[in-house]
């Protein structure tokens, strides 16, 4: 029993289905960092993070990506100060090599201490932590730009 009354119900279901019925493009998140990038993609309308890779891997995994999930939109994370005018940099070079594909910048700002401090709320160890988030930055930077669509 969900608690909700039955209309309400059929409306949340048919919200929900109305929201998988419609068109989501191919999308590919980017946390860009100076050593490490976080990816994430979309499956319809939500962000899941993809992984980390290195920066001077990031063209290569960008143009294979580009190819396998048939990308429609990237959506680069832009932070003030060095990190932005990197972001408007491969921006620039992103769009001419792929001019079928959408390039847009979404505020970063606090992604990374975002997707650093959902560990703790989701129990994950502590040496998990550790780990790098990037990827998940990535997601949440991607789910952002999702949000803002509906």
């Amino acid at each position: 029993m969900t608690g909700l009354s039955k209309s309400a119900e059929l409306l949340f279901c048919s919200a929900i289905l109305a929201d998988m019925d419609s068109h989501y493009p191919s999308c590919l998140g980017i946390d860009l960092g100076m050593v490490r990038c976080g990816l994430a993609v979309n499956r319809q309308w939500l962000a899941v993070p993809l992984e980390i890779v290195l920066r001077e891997k990031l063209m290569e995994r960008i143009q294979r990506l580009v190819h396998e999930l048939q990308l429609e939109v990237i959506v680069l994370g832009k932070a003030d100060g060095l990190m932005e005018k990197e972001a408007e940099s491969l921006q620039t070079e992103l769009q001419q090599l792929y001019p079928a594909v959408r390039i847009v910048l979404e505020d970063e700002t606090g992604s990374s201490l975002q997707a650093e401090s959902l560990g703790r709320f989701a129990h994950v160890p502590m040496k998990k932590r550790r780990m790098p988030a990037d990827h998940h930055a990535a997601a949440l930077i991607l789910q952002g730009w999702l949000d803002a669509r509906k």
